[in-house]
């Protein structure tokens, strides 16, 4: 008796396209749903992202918007930057880039492609990840690349207007550096020599500390 064969039947390409459509359709929902809430944490507490004391009229900080409506405060925190970085328009054309180059496009690339701090900067680097299908490790390769290039080119950063503006360049700038380090540690920590691990918990603890003070 002939054995059946295992291998997998091959998909029609209309099968094929049609499950592209639903992932980039469902990416372009994701996507314009983190730029909502950026904009209802926006709209909740104003420019106030951070308060520290009681005012005549009541604000939501993102910790207190965050429990309320039941999300992380991670992804307020994120989806904020996003909603301050972006702006209604420019999303539809994002979304739009998606849909034409038939790329599902992960928010995650989009937090990554924030720490440009400037919009120009992260349309240009997100239309490279659509047109080139990037993954998330090559995304944070090519931002910590543009951002060493620009260090060493000697081209000024864009400072903070402000202290809030400040404390949500610090959170956004450090935050992935200090989830980056953890997952590092949870990988490999058994394969590092003794004195780095012992760096990497030192810089750890000090990442975590000016992260929780800017929050």
């Amino acid at each position: 008796m002939a054995k059946k064969s295992r291998t997998k039947p091959k998909l029609g390409v209309g099968l094929k396209q049609q499950r592209m459509t639903a992932k980039v359709n469902a990416a372009i929902k994701a996507i314009q749903k983190a730029f909502d809430l950026g904009i209802a944490s926006r709209d909740a507490h104003g420019e106030d992202l951070y308060r520290r004391k009681k005012t005549k009229t009541p604000k939501f900080a993102i910790p207190e918007f965050a429990a309320q409506g039941g999300y992380k405060r991670d992804a307020v925190e994120r989806a904020r930057q996003f909603a301050d970085v972006f702006d209604q328009e420019t999303v539809e054309e994002l979304c739009s880039e998606c849909e034409a180059g038939k790329y599902p496009l992960g928010v995650s690339l989009i937090y990554r492609a924030l720490s440009l701090g400037d919009l120009d900067e992260c349309m240009e680097l997100l239309r490279t990840a659509i047109r080139e299908r990037w993954t998330a490790r090559q995304m944070i390769a090519e931002v910590r690349g543009s951002t060493g290039a620009k260090s060493r080119s000697g081209r000024p950063r864009v400072m903070p207007k402000g202290p809030d503006e400040a404390r949500q360049q610090i959170v956004s700038r450090f935050r992935p550096d200090l989830r980056w380090l953890n997952e590092l540690n949870s990988h490999m920590g058994g394969q590092l020599d003794a004195s780095l691990r012992k760096k990497i918990g030192t810089a750890v603890s000090a990442l975590e500390a000016l992260v929780e003070a800017a929050s």
